[in-house]
């Protein structure tokens, strides 16, 4: 058993109802509402409190021992509110969820108050889809940061704030099953498909005006256009307004031709928001006007907008020491609870059939902006610490999922810069991407006006000073890792005869990483000083944008001039990177696994 206080202001004091949890009946028994002094409140034995429009400064209680209601229903449901359906005070008896009930006592629960039990009783529902593995993970989060507890670890019996190591094998384990849905031939889609002719005759004679459709003229010659250009395998253009209904236009002979001819059709728009805004809106729509629910289309985006599961699974969910090195990065840049929330929610949000796409994982909204960047970061499915194929979570992977499922689709949609990214034949070398432009012969370029800007970031090469910053800090960290001084520590008799020379390598790359940190760092902020100094002198001299500078233009001394020192700097940094590539990959095949 346990209890619980629900503490919310009324008039001269506060508001006290008594929660009992059963996780063996799954139970919440309510008791009845009382008003209390705020003297009193630490005379009450709870478990936690949840506080209910106050924080734990008014009330006067321990921090550690308090949650708001939006922290509660933040980690039950993603979301940092949670409103009743019903007023519960009404019911003697409420199943509201799938595992828990409501059962209430005499007297009437204010409806703020209910509202504050249900996201509690959601709260026990999430961690009980959770395992034990993982609830034990959470709850090492919450010691950690001081969020109660006692609200992660119903149903576990024991806490148990140990130091065990939540495996690969562990999360396979954990991860929902992808349920498997019975999919029609494309032949059996086309029979059931309205042609494009009958949508726009419904659309014209106002059978879909009730369901919020209007025809559009320009649409329907929008659409006939793209169908021609289709069929005749041409090359189309089309500058529309807004308001015409262009994604719609396009979608609906895209999805027939696609079906028809068995090619893939490419959609690329020019931002994230409109991918989501085709899959989520745009999509729903295409199914009701054709009467059929033609195949979904596969959203793709770039690595850095997907949660990696082994970058999860290492920082925030493993020892408490590498919790605690997670949690040191991001102290500095925001608050503790919010950090914790943050952690939890992306612990939980695994648990659920998701996409893994940070754009769907909700972050608190107290949480910094900066904060929720670096996390993202850390944790993404970029390039830096992928092990790609040889990764034991690969098969689970929301990145590598997300690119299997394109291989089989007949839409997919991507942004700009992804698919210059694609056509980039080093992208394609390195991640087998590039067979997603070969594989798609029909491509929709939506606001095509935008194509140079992507195509002139895609196609540079860019050094931003926050990841050779954060490179060199992890050289640093690696010179100082406990598990590499560890496997160098043995003594120099017990090495394999067939290891020795590795073995000498190895222990000199250990002594010579400071070094080659420091020459990196001396010569990146060599290459800032020249860059800073740069911008100075063109800006100075009217040089035109000073945002972007075209070094190959002859007209432009003072360019020419300042090229070659800053590629100097350039090559200098990149020389003292190579100086050491070697080491580290020495260091990764004899530390493997």
């Amino acid at each position: 058993m346990l209890n619980l206080s629900v503490i919310a202001p009324d008039e001269g004091g506060f508001a006290h109802l008594v929660l009992t949890a059963d996780p063996n009946s799954r139970t919440l028994t309510c008791g009845v509402v009382a008003r209390i002094a705020k003297s009193n409140l630490r005379k009450i034995d709870a478990e936690a409190f949840v506080l209910s429009g106050i924080t734990f400064k008014e009330t006067g209680l321990p921090e550690s021992q308090c949650a708001s209601t939006e922290e509660v229903a933040f980690l039950a449901t993603g979301k940092p509110n949670y409103s009743a359906l019903a007023d519960l005070s009404h019911h003697s008896k409420c199943e509201y969820a799938s595992d828990w009930r409501l059962m209430l006592g005499a007297g009437d629960v204010p409806v703020k108050l209910s509202e504050t039990v249900r996201a509690i009783a959601s709260l026990f529902n999430a961690m009980e889809r959770a395992s034990d593995r993982l609830r034990n993970a959470v709850e090492r989060i919450a010691s950690e940061t001081g969020f109660p507890s006692a609200l992660v670890t119903i149903g576990a019996g024991e806490t148990v704030f140990g130091e065990a190591t939540y495996h690969s094998a562990d999360m396979r384990a954990d991860l929902p099953t992808q349920t498997k849905t019975r999919a029609d031939t494309a032949q059996d889609a086309l029979r059931s498909l309205c042609r494009q002719e009958e949508v726009f005759r419904k659309l014209r004679e106002g059978e879909c005006d009730k369901r919020g459709f209007e025809y559009r003229p320009e649409q329907e010659q929008f659409a006939n256009a793209v169908a021609e250009a289709l069929e005749s395998d041409g090359h189309l253009l089309i500058e529309a307004g807004t308001g015409v209904g262009k994604s719609l236009g396009y979608l609906i002979p895209a999805t027939r031709h696609a079906l028809a001819s068995g090619e893939t059709v490419l959609v690329s728009t020019n931002t994230k928001i409109l991918q989501d805004q085709l899959l989520l809106s745009d999509y729903p729509k295409l199914c009701e006007l054709l009467n059929y629910r033609v195949p979904p289309p596969v959203v793709l985006k770039g690595r850095e907008n997907y949660l990696c599961l082994e970058k999860l699974r290492l920082h925030a969910l493993g020892t408490r020491a590498e919790l605690r090195e997670m949690l040191n990065e991001l102290r500095e840049i925001s608050e503790e609870r919010a950090i914790s929330l943050a952690l939890m929610r992306l612990a939980l949000h695994i648990t659920s059939e998701a996409s893994g796409d940070f754009e769907h994982l909700m972050f608190p909204p107290w949480l910094s902006a900066e904060a929720a960047q670096k996390i993202k970061r850390l944790l993404s499915a970029a390039f830096r610490g992928c092990l790609r194929d040889r990764c034991p979570l690969h098969n689970q992977c929301y990145f590598y999922t997300h690119r299997n499922a394109a291989e089989k689709s007949p839409l997919i949609i991507v942004n700009h810069a992804l698919l210059f990214a694609m056509a980039n034949p080093a992208a394609g070398d390195d991640d087998q991407m590039a067979s997603f432009v070969d594989k798609a012969p029909v491509w929709v370029l939506d606001e095509a006006h935008n194509l140079e800007e992507a195509l002139l970031d895609q196609m540079g090469v860019a050094i931003v000073s926050r990841d050779i910053i954060e490179l060199i800090n992890g050289l640093q960290r690696l010179a100082q890792s406990r598990a590499l001084g560890m496997r160098l520590g043995m003594p120099v008799n017990e090495v394999p005869a067939d290891d020795q020379e590795a073995y000498g390598k190895l222990k000199k790359l250990q002594n010579d990483l400071p070094g080659y940190a420091e020459a990196c760092y001396e010569s990146f902020r060599s290459l800032a000083g020249i860059a800073e100094h740069a911008h100075r002198r063109l800006a100075e001299r009217g040089a035109g944008e000073t945002n972007r500078w075209d070094f190959t233009e002859p007209a432009r001394e003072e360019i020419a001039e300042l090229k070659e020192e800053v590629m100097a700097a350039v090559a200098t940094l990149f020389d003292r990177f190579i100086d050491m590539s070697g080491g580290i990959t020495l260091l990764a095949e004899h530390t493997a696994g």
